[in-house]
C-alpha cells in the first residue's frame, strides 16, 4: 500500500487546510500513501460523482448518496472503528462514518457591532442588507423554529413558528453564499454578520479579519460531516481509503483535526477544543451533547432539502 495514491474529494478553505495539515500529511508521513484533494464546495456533491476514491462531505449529501446506491457498505474494520465512536448518531445508513460535528456560530464585525444578544437582533433595522447566510437557509430552521415560540419536538409536523420568523428575516439579508471569497465583504462591509459555522469563524479570524463569533442565548445547532467510499473503488484504493478512515479517527489524531476546526469529535477518548469546553453554550465532550438544540438525525436528513427549498421561495417572493 506505501507509495499509493488516494484521491479525496475534500472541502476547501478552513476544512480543506484542517483536513491536509492534521490528517493527510501525517497519513503520508506515517503510510506512504500519498493524498490527492479535489476540491469542493458546497452542501451537494458534484452530479456525476468525480473519480474519486473517498469523499469527505456533509452528512446529508452522504445520506442522499447512500439512497441511491453509490455508497460501500462499511467493512468489518471500519464498523470496528465505528464502535469506539459517540452513540450521537445513531439510525444512520450504512457506509457513511461520521467524523465529527461543528457548532452554528454568528460571525460579527466587532468595529460596527458592539452587542448582540439574542437571535431576535438580527432584525433589527440597522442590519438590513447586511447579513449573510447560508444558500436555502441551510442550518438555521432549527433556531428559527426556537426564538419564534415553537418546539423542536413539533418539526417538521409544526413548523409555523419557524416560517413566521424566516419571513421576516429574508428581507434582511444581503448574501446567501458559501464562505470562500466571503473576507472581501467583510473588509468592504458589505456584510456585518454571518450565520457560519465555526471553521468558518476561526478562518476569518485567522485571516485578520476584525471579526469575532458568539452564540446568542437561545443556543445553536450543528453541522456534521463525514467520510463515504463509493461503489466502484477498486480494492487496492478501497484498502487505502478504509487505512484513511481509521487514522482519521484515532483519538490523537482526532483530538488535533477537531481544535483546528473548532468540532465535537467522534472518538469517546478525543479531547473536545478548549474554545468548546470553556462555552457555556456548546459541549464540553462527545457525549454532552444536551445544551445544542438538536433534531432527530432522521429528520434533519428527510426534510433539509424540503426547507432549503421552501426558504428559497421566500427569497424570491421577497425580492
Amino acid at each position: 500500500m506505501r507509495n499509493s495514491r488516494l484521491k479525496v474529494l475534500s472541502w476547501q478553505g478552513g476544512w480543506g487546510s484542517a483536513f491536509w495539515r492534521c490528517v493527510a500529511e501525517p497519513l503520508t508521513a506515517r503510510f506512504g500513501i500519498e493524498v490527492e484533494i479535489f476540491p469542493h464546495v458546497g452542501l451537494s456533491l458534484p452530479d456525476p460523482l468525480p473519480q474519486v476514491d473517498l469523499v469527505w462531505c456533509n452528512t446529508i449529501a452522504a445520506h442522499k448518496a447512500a439512497s441511491l446506491g453509490q455508497v460501500l457498505p462499511c467493512s468489518p474494520q471500519i464498523k470496528d472503528v465505528c464502535a469506539a465512536l459517540s452513540s450521537r448518531i445513531l439510525g444512520v445508513l450504512d457506509g457513511i462514518v461520521h467524523t465529527y460535528s461543528i457548532p452554528y456560530v454568528l460571525v460579527y464585525n466587532h468595529k460596527r457591532v458592539s452587542s448582540f444578544d439574542s437571535w431576535q437582533d438580527l432584525l433589527k433595522p440597522e442590519y438590513c442588507g447586511k447579513i449573510a447566510f447560508y444558500p436555502g437557509g441551510n442550518g438555521f430552521f432549527p433556531i428559527a423554529q426556537v426564538i419564534a415560540g415553537g418546539c423542536l419536538e413539533e418539526m417538521p409536523d409544526n413548523m409555523t413558528p419557524c416560517w413566521r420568523f424566516l419571513e421576516q428575516l429574508v428581507p434582511q439579508l444581503g448574501s446567501l453564499d458559501y464562505s470562500i471569497g466571503m473576507e472581501k465583504l467583510f473588509e468592504q462591509e458589505k456584510i456585518l454578520l454571518a450565520f457560519r459555522a465555526l471553521t468558518n469563524a476561526l478562518a476569518f479570524e485567522q485571516a485578520g479579519l476584525p471579526v469575532s463569533w458568539m452564540i446568542p442565548k437561545e443556543g445553536t445547532c450543528v453541522t456534521e460531516d463525514g467520510f463515504f467510499i463509493p461503489k466502484g473503488t477498486e480494492k487496492a484504493q478501497v484498502e487505502a481509503a478504509e487505512l484513511l478512515i481509521q487514522f482519521a479517527l484515532t483519538p490523537n489524531v482526532q483530538t488535533q483535526w477537531c481544535k483546528a476546526l473548532g468540532a465535537i469529535p467522534m472518538h469517546l477518548s478525543a479531547q473536545t477544543p478548549e474554545l468548546l469546553v470553556d462555552h457555556p453554550l456548546l459541549p464540553s465532550a462527545p457525549e454532552a451533547m444536551d445544551k445544542l438544540l438538536r433534531l432527530p438525525k432522521a429528520v434533519e436528513l428527510h426534510h433539509s432539502l424540503e426547507w432549503e427549498k421552501k426558504f428559497s421561495q421566500l427569497v424570491l417572493l421577497s425580492a
